[in-house]
């Protein structure tokens, strides 16, 4: 009687995931500028930069992860960017107040005054 020839077993490990450099740049860069978006202009501008760019590679190439982060560090980036804004254009508004405010004094008394 022959014996049964030797099973071969073949176990399959996946690959993990290859994740975008730049989805991971953005994403950290969105974080920096949401804790530190007061005091530094330029992650929030890069953060937006470098989440286009890996949505592009994402893609590009299927096989490339990171598409999340590289949308959560666009969204971090641009929520930023429209916090800086509204800042600029509220404290831009007041200055503009106040400078309108003192030259229509100034006229007021000065006109007071003929």
């Amino acid at each position: 009687m022959d014996p049964l020839p030797p099973q071969v077993q073949v176990v399959y490990t996946p690959q993990p995931a290859r994740t975008s450099g730049m989805a991971v740049t953005s994403l950290v860069l969105g974080i920096l500028s949401i804790m530190g978006g007061a005091i530094i202009f330029l992650p929030p501008i890069f953060g937006v930069i470098f989440g286009h760019l890996a949505l592009g590679q994402c893609r590009r190439d299927p096989g490339l992860g990171g598409r999340g982060m590289a949308i959560a560090g666009l969204v971090l980036g641009y929520l930023t960017l429209a916090i800086w804004l509204l800042w600029i254009l509220f404290f831009g508004g007041l200055v503009a107040l106040g400078l309108f405010g003192a030259a229509a004094a100034q006229a007021h008394a000065h006109a007071a005054t003929y």
